[in-house]
């Protein structure tokens, strides 16, 4: 019989209460105390230890962290690629194969006009993808079942925004390569296109797989049905109008592309 008026013991056996998930490094300033060694070790993370991330990117903390992440590494150059393509514009590939006419590249004004609206509209249309982009993958990844272990929206929010801070790093120099004349500059769209919707939709479906603690294949398709649901969605749009427009849309889409002339 236990004496109740011994003093309460504590478990040896038990774990200590400051025993936390580990964190992210861009979020773990004692052990990375430098702005470049967090960034380096973040990245290194994400590509080197995807499969170990998930109670990191699944850790009770807010998006604030992350965001900042995002901003540093992607904004940057998303912002010199939009510059880029005002200063010099760039013919889509599949506009080249269908023979349309290349659109006239703005002049003056309208590319000072151009320059302005992508140096201030950049982080809101940011900011609004990958919130549209981080509530389409939930939904996705609920559909497949992968959010039973109830770690919230917060996890798929962190998770896209550190995984696209690394894909948009990882894409920059395929993005370059859209700009390169000719034949080349067409491969370098597509390779950027293959890039940017087939590898990096798989990294963000592994990733959040691990966030979520689910199996690989739940959030790997997770991530991938509001892509093939756009795709479908275009595909039906698209081909009706060729079938039932014919020469009359494609007549109207090379004026268009003319600038209605």
């Amino acid at each position: 019989m236990e004496n109740p008026f011994a003093p309460p013991q504590a478990d040896l056996a038990a774990p200590a209460p400051d025993a936390a998930a580990p964190h992210m490094p861009w979020e773990d300033r004692a052990a990375f105390p430098t702005l470049g060694a967090r960034v380096i070790a973040t990245l290194q993370w994400l590509v080197r230890r995807p499969a170990e991330l998930g109670p990191a990117l699944a850790a009770p903390t807010d998006v604030v962290p992350p965001i900042g992440f995002f901003a540093l590494l992607a904004l940057p150059l998303t912002l010199a690629i939009a510059l880029l393509g005002i200063l010099s514009p760039i013919q889509p590939f599949w506009q080249a194969w269908m023979g349309l006419p290349t659109p006239p590249q703005p002049e003056g004004f309208a590319r000072t006009l151009g320059m302005v609206i992508a140096l201030f509209g950049a982080p809101f249309g940011l900011a609004l993808g990958m919130l549209i982009m981080g509530l389409l993958i939930h939904a996705g990844l609920w559909a497949t079942g992968a959010t039973r272990s109830k770690v919230g929206l917060v996890a798929t929010f962190r998770t896209l925004l550190y995984g696209s801070a690394a894909g948009t790093l990882a894409a920059f120099p395929l993005a370059l390569c859209q700009f390169l004349p000719g034949v080349a500059g067409q491969i370098g769209q597509m390779a950027y296109l293959v890039f940017t919707s087939l590898v990096l939709t798989t990294w963000y479906g592994l990733l959040c797989a691990r966030a979520h603690r689910t199996d690989t294949w739940r959030g790997v398709l997770g991530a991938w049905l509001p892509f093939l649901a756009f795709l479908l969605c275009c595909g039906a749009c698209l081909g009706s109008l060729f079938a039932f427009g014919g020469d009359a849309f494609r007549e109207a889409l090379s004026k268009g592309l003319q600038g209605g002339m």
